[in-house]
């Protein structure tokens, strides 16, 4: 590298540089997940059919036995509404197992939604 006077004014000028490279930019995978849209709907349904958030509160609030006895109490009246939602997740899944096609719906950011 040589440093050469300039005509125009006293300032020096660079000649024969390298220019300096950036470092290799290795690829990165996105970091994403997925959210199975048919267990998540079914899991919430379940836990709204054994009134979960009730005894949840109950048992944060020190009152262990009468959290599980609302739980209990629920299982034993909603049997029919646990046997439609886990006979309704399961047609829903065959369904949708049988079609063709991507089965993410939409994508939030990082979020998939799947079928």
């Amino acid at each position: 590298m040589s440093i050469t006077g300039c005509s125009v004014g006293n300032a020096p000028t660079r000649t024969n540089m390298v220019v300096r490279r950036g470092k290799k930019r290795t690829a990165r995978r996105k970091r994403s997940f997925s959210i199975n849209l048919l267990e998540t709907g079914a899991g919430l349904a379940f836990l709204d059919a054994a009134n979960a958030g009730t005894a949840a509160q109950q048992m944060i609030g020190g009152n262990l036995k009468g959290g599980l006895e609302t739980l209990s109490a629920a299982f034993k009246t909603n049997k029919s509404d646990f046997i439609k939602i886990g006979a309704g997740t399961l047609a829903a899944k065959l369904v949708t197992s049988s079609l063709g096609g991507s089965k993410i719906l939409g994508a939030v950011g990082p979020l998939k939604l799947r079928v």
